[in-house]
């Protein structure tokens, strides 16, 4: 009961911290509060623990399995795990995904939202786009729409997006090397494969 308790919880903070930071932007438009740091707060609090921490421990409790000396180990990868989904499904997908297969309308760049994209070209963009970017994300026109989704393009954020997730994936491959009990592994596996090598079915290249 806690466990279910507690992901509801916190799961209800992180939704609530996606639309308050959607909101505050729209109205002070602080570009600078759409960081990569707190990104990573708002991914663990929205969907951390509801997408990837939930099922995997009810696995863990129902297996009758004593995995107590992994639990570190568990969390710290489920939690890249849940980077990679978030990143992928509710950021790069939404942006650059097809509508007819994804079925979810690229809203983010309109709404602006607190995504991995947004936060990351803030880290390559020069002066220009940064002001372009501050000028034109989270409006509801078409024009502004597309101004941000060229410069995304121009900083290649598709392309660095997947040599991040190859790299991420990689370094989760060598941890669960570490794991010396094939059960756990197997489950580590399919979580990874969940998200590997899916975004040929939904993103549409320029």
């Amino acid at each position: 009961f806690d466990l279910f308790a507690n992901t509801i919880f916190i799961t209800a903070l992180g939704q609530s911290h996606d639309v308050n930071m959607s909101q505050d932007y729209q109205k002070h438009r602080r570009l600078q509060d759409l960081s990569l740091s707190c990104y990573t707060t708002q991914y663990v609090y929205k969907v951390y623990h509801f997408i990837s921490r939930l099922s995997v421990y009810l696995g863990i409790y129902l297996s009758g399995r004593n995995y107590s000396g992994y639990y570190d180990l568990i969390d710290c990868m489920l939690k890249k795990i849940c980077h990679l989904h978030e990143m992928q499904v509710n950021d790069v997908w939404d942006c650059f995904g097809s509508t007819s297969k994804h079925e979810v309308f690229g809203s983010d760049i309109c709404h602006g939202k607190l995504t991995w994209l947004i936060a990351t070209a803030q880290t390559f963009a020069n002066s220009e786009q940064m002001a372009l970017l501050q000028e034109h994300y989270g409006k509801y026109d078409s024009k502004s729409y597309y101004t941000v989704r060229q410069i995304y393009n121009d900083l290649d954020m598709l392309k660095y997006y997947q040599k991040f997730k190859e790299q991420e994936i990689a370094k989760l491959y060598k941890e669960i090397d570490t794991i010396s009990d094939d059960h756990l592994k197997q489950v580590i596996y399919q979580c990874i494969d969940i998200h590997d090598d899916k975004d040929k079915y939904f993103i549409i290249k320029d």
